[in-house]
Order: structure tokens, then sequence, then C-alpha cells
């Protein structure tokens, strides 16, 4: 009966330690594969406003960590945000690695050239910012500041209420402006129906 109970300690040790195996040569084989190139969802290039970016990878169990500074990405820097945008708000290179641990994979890298834009009327003038605001100065004698009154002013003047521009473009005396969903907007001067409406 004894050599019947050592036996059986024998097989569940035996057991116990083939499934240890396992599970250790199998965190192996993980630390030991290299994650894939991340996907970056907004290309290099340049771009009037901010760009929000969204970051994934095929692979799972792999963390992404990511810089804004042109550096490599180590097991140190900031996560990326689960299915959440990046935003880059400013010119600049972004890095996106993916780690294994402290074991980390190929770079994909976007390079971002966050300009604004300006347009000139015939006496005023209007700014697109990179975050999507409207600055106006200038002759506001038909509204062409967009400010709600025709005041002039000599000093840039934010666009109240308005944001989301994507891109603008000023006429003799009024202004055009795209909005991120598609929307045009319009102000000054409508005189030989500039506004097509």
């Amino acid at each position: 009966m004894k050599v019947f109970a050592e036996s059986r300690t024998f097989r569940a040790l035996l057991v116990v330690g083939l499934s240890f195996l396992f599970l250790v040569s199998q965190t192996r084989a993980q630390q030991n594969t290299t994650p894939t190139l991340p996907n970056i969802s907004v290309s290099s290039g340049t771009y009037t406003t901010q760009q929000q970016v969204y970051i994934n990878t095929q692979d799972t169990g792999v963390t992404l960590r990511y810089t804004l500074n042109s550096t490599t990405p180590t097991a140190a820097d900031l996560p990326v945000p689960t299915a959440a945008p990046i935003l880059i708000t400013q010119s600049g290179t972004l890095k996106v690695a993916g780690f294994y641990g402290n074991f980390s994979g190929a770079v994909a890298t976007a390079v971002f050239n966050i300009t604004g834009q300006a347009s000139a009327g015939a006496h005023s003038s209007v700014v697109l910012k990179s975050d999507g605001s409207l600055w106006t100065a200038g002759d506001n004698s038909t509204g062409q500041l967009g400010n709600g009154n025709f005041v002039s002013a000599s000093s840039p003047i934010q666009v109240p209420n308005l944001s989301g521009f994507t891109s603008v473009a000023s006429g003799y005396y009024h202004v055009l402006a795209l909005k991120g969903d598609g929307t045009v907007w319009a102000w000054g001067l409508n005189g030989g129906a500039n506004f097509f409406l």
C-alpha cells in the first residue's frame, strides 16, 4: 500500500512539474516574440489643424508606448490610451513601439507639421489656429470679422462661439470657413451672392 501512495505522489509531482515547464516555455516564447509594427491612423504630413491619432496593433498582450519628441520609446514612456486618440497639437514626430515586458519591436513613426492658415480680404484678415479656432482683425464695416457687430479691430479677436474649423478663405468683404463636420460657415457682405445660398 505504501508503494502505491508514493507512486501517486510521484505522478502528481511529475504532472505539476511538466505543467510548470510548459507555462515557463510558453511565457519565454511570448517574451521572445517581436511585436509587429503598430498602426498609426493618420499619415505623416502637413495639416492646418491639430490631429486626433489612433494607434493599434494586431498583437495580443502587447503594451504600446509612445513619444512625441522624436526619441525611440522605452518601457518607461507613456502607454497609448485604449480606444482614445492622442491629440497632436503642434509640429513634431510621433514614435510608437509595442512591448512584451521590456522587449520592444519595430518603431512606427509619423511626422506632423501643424501650420494653421491665414487669409486676407480687402481690409481685414482671418487666421485659423491649429486648435481649430478663428481669429480676425481689420475693417468690420460689413461684419467680415464675424464677431456679431460692425466694430473694426486693430488686434486679432476670436470669432465667438465657433470652433472646429479645418480651412478658411477670405473674399473682398466676407469670410468662408469649413468645419471638420463638413459644414461651411460664412459671414460678411453677401453682395453678388458671394455665399451662393
